[in-house]
């Protein structure tokens, strides 16, 4: 089965009654990606604790996640109903629910976890590194919640799982960070986000590398 050309939407009821959302592509993403949020960018825990310079609360409100929640009226509230589902639905109720939707759309090859948001708190982590380790296609996300992890935490995480970090971690490991191009050391090999996942696949995997990526 070939994938669309065009985005799609899916939805499983799952056996706790929750209904799991989720998008197949977007405008910078294939529709090869399936897409899925803990919460929204108008309620992000990053930017609730202040660990982003560009959220609505404590930052300058440039997130780009925020554009499509004060431009449509439709997504915040999809965001809000799949952070319900996220925090009341257990690992294995969602992965049995990505499973039911993998299974007709085989030509997914990667599972992405926020375009918006961010983790909630370690109990976040912990079950996203389960849901990652039920499948064969990788899974990968973003986080400025550089609170919650440790070496001992991201050593311990799925190795099906990438975790883009927002900041230096100031500990090695085989994950890749994201940071602004003047945050660099002089000298530090860096490879540079094209700003379009559908020709570019450097997050998909650890790979312990930096991403540069200008404010947007």
């Amino acid at each position: 089965m070939k994938a669309p050309k065009n985005s799609t939407t899916a939805k499983v009821l799952m056996d706790n009654g929750i209904k799991f959302e989720c998008s197949i592509g977007n405008n910078k993403l294939p529709t090869t990606t399936m897409i899925f949020n803990m919460g929204s960018a108008t309620h992000c825990p990053a930017d609730t604790l202040g660990l982003c310079s560009m959220g609505k609360c404590n930052g300058n409100k440039t997130c780009y996640a925020l554009k499509s929640e004060r431009l449509y009226p439709t997504v915040l509230p999809y965001r809000t109903r799949q952070e319900n589902m996220w925090l009341n639905s257990s690992a294995d109720d969602i992965v049995k629910a990505v499973k039911t939707i993998l299974k007709k759309r085989p030509y997914i090859t990667s599972i992405r976890v926020n375009e918006s948001g961010d983790f909630h708190t370690i109990d976040c982590v912990n079950k996203l590194s389960e849901i990652a380790s039920k499948f064969q296609i990788p899974v990968y996300t973003y986080t400025h919640r550089s609170d919650l992890f440790t070496k001992k935490v991201t050593d311990g995480l799925s190795k099906n799982l990438s975790v883009n970090f927002s900041c230096d971690m100031e500990y090695k490991h085989n994950h890749n960070e994201f940071r602004l191009p003047e945050d660099v050391p002089e000298g530090v090999k860096t490879y540079s986000c094209k700003g379009d996942c559908r020709v570019c696949s450097l997050c998909v995997k650890p790979r312990g590398i930096i991403i540069t990526n200008p404010k947007h």
